[in-house]
């Protein structure tokens, strides 16, 4: 069938590109970094290989996704060569497990320090060469810095969400946690994931449907906590090929059990 279809990408990630037409945006970030930088791409902008896309257009996501405790995850859980950390889905995002009961006080809290977090860089990158990336190096300098002070936010309210202690182990609290939702949710059905009511009228569904599985991993080892996707570079260029994107189930309260060495 493909030979006789030379023309056309041998896969098209049909599924992908329908599921794109659902939601308004994506999160993506770059598959390869020390630190990933999420930012919302317009559903019209065609993914492929180089980037990270996952299936998630609210507040909330980004403030979990771009918080201390997915960065920590990250980089214990990432696959590495050399200095580069690679953002594997299989081994970080599947595994890395979600709050499991937030109220809607703290998800709140989470979109709202997530939406101050893009202020801020938004308001900052006019003034930078280097982008994003430069942005965040400035992180590492002494001294006053307003994107911080988000992060800082956005890391206090993203631990409320967990109920988790400052003063713990990070990685540890995560780890037990990833235990236990493996444990409690083993032999469950898997089912889509719902955002906690945050009190709005009418609660909207913020994600498409569970999809299959379409490549890179056998079909029962996504039991995770979210929709991801593989997007090619520039994320910027509408048409760019999806050649090797991928799909993979949302669920939030599902994730499977790993161990941190």
């Amino acid at each position: 069938d493909h030979v006789e279809r030379w023309w056309l990408l041998w896969r098209s990630r049909s599924d992908l590109i329908e599921a794109l037409k659902t939601i308004p945006r994506y999160l993506a970030c770059s598959r390869v970094t020390k630190r990933p930088i999420f930012v919302f791409v317009d559903s019209a902008i065609r993914p492929g290989d180089a980037l990270q896309c996952f299936a998630m257009s609210d507040d909330y996501s980004f403030g979990i996704l771009q918080s201390s405790p997915h960065w920590q995850w990250f980089v214990a859980k990432c696959s590495k060569l050399t200095e580069r950390l690679h953002y594997s889905p299989e081994s970080v995002f599947d595994t890395f497990p979600w709050p499991q009961s937030p109220d809607a006080k703290a998800v709140a809290a989470v979109a709202a320090a997530g939406r101050e977090v893009r202020r801020i860089r938004a308001e900052a990158l006019p003034k930078m060469k280097g982008g994003l990336r430069a942005l965040y190096r400035t992180l590492e300098l002494p001294g006053a810095n307003p994107l911080k002070d988000a992060h800082a936010a956005l890391d206090a309210a993203v631990l409320v969400a967990y109920g988790f202690s400052a003063k713990a182990d990070l990685l540890a609290q995560l780890l037990a946690l990833n235990q236990q939702v493996a444990a409690r949710t083993r032999d469950r059905p898997r089912h889509p994931a719902r955002l906690p009511p945050t009190g709005n009228a009418p609660h909207r569904r913020l994600h498409p449907p569970r999809h299959r599985v379409i490549s890179r991993a056998p079909a029962g080892a996504h039991d995770g906590c979210g929709g991801v996707w593989g997007l090619a570079s520039p994320a910027n260029v509408r048409h760019a090929p999806a050649c090797e994107a991928s799909i993979t189930t949302h669920s939030r309260n599902r994730t499977r059990p790993v161990s941190i060495s």
